[in-house]
This record gives structure tokens, C-alpha cells and sequence, in this order.
């Protein structure tokens, strides 16, 4: 509130609910105070933020850590139980396909079998 003459400078009169005060400083002093008082809870208010933030971040950390280590044993376990082998054998690029002249399979030209390979029991294929 502005007193008669309307000079930010003059003192202030504050009404709380019921409770008045009369503060004897100029309304700009005030209102600067005021700011400096906002400006310090809400600096408050982020460090405390922050501390919490750190401890979290720290605490992730420790687990990612954890986590890398039990992947590289896992890993290291796998490579240690995989067994060597050498290249794969080649296949035949031409698939035998029965019933065409000069492939090889029952049918063909170079196909004499008619019956299961050895080794099979009878009508097992």
C-alpha cells in the first residue's frame, strides 16, 4: 500500500488476515528484500534438489558399473564354452530334383535308385 502521497519511498503499512504491521522502511527497500528473500528459498529449495539428484546419479552409476562387469563375464563365459569349429562344409549348389533328365535322384538320368538310402528302415523316409 501506498501512503496519501503516493511516494514509493515512504513507509509501508501491511494487513496480514488481521494482523497489521507497520514497517518502517520505504516500499522499494521492500520490495527488494522481498526478491532477495524469493531469490534465497528457491536457491535453497535447488540445492537441496540436487543433493538428492547427485546421491541418485551416484547410485545409478555403481549399477551400470554392475551391470557392465556381469556382462563382460557372461560374455566371457560364452566365448570360453563355445566350441571352435572349423569353416562349414561346401554344399552342392545344385539341389537334385527328381524326375529331371540329367540331375541326379530317382528319375533322372543319373538317378538308378528307386528305393530309400541304406541304412533306413523300410518306408522310414
Amino acid at each position: 500500500m501506498m501512503t496519501a502521497n503516493g511516494s514509493p519511498l515512504s513507509d509501508v503499512e501491511l494487513s496480514l488476515f488481521s494482523w497489521h504491521l507497520h514497517i518502517p522502511l520505504p516500499l522499494g527497500v521492500l520490495l527488494l528484500l522481498s526478491f532477495l528473500l524469493g531469490a534465497l528459498v528457491f536457491y535453497v529449495i535447488a540445492v537441496l534438489a540436487s543433493l538428492r539428484d547427485r546421491r541418485e546419479l551416484e547410485r545409478l552409476r555403481k549399477r551400470v558399473e554392475e551391470l557392465e562387469r556381469e556382462k563382460a563375464a557372461a560374455l566371457q563365459a560364452a566365448q570360453a564354452a563355445r566350441i571352435p569349429s572349423g569353416p562349414l562344409p561346401q554344399m552342392p549348389s545344385v539341389v537334385p530334383m527328381p524326375g529331371i533328365p540329367g540331375m541326379p535322384g530317382p528319375g533322372g538320368s543319373l538317378g538308378h535308385h528307386l528305393g530309400p538310402p541304406t541304412g533306413f528302415p523300410p518306408g522310414g523316409y
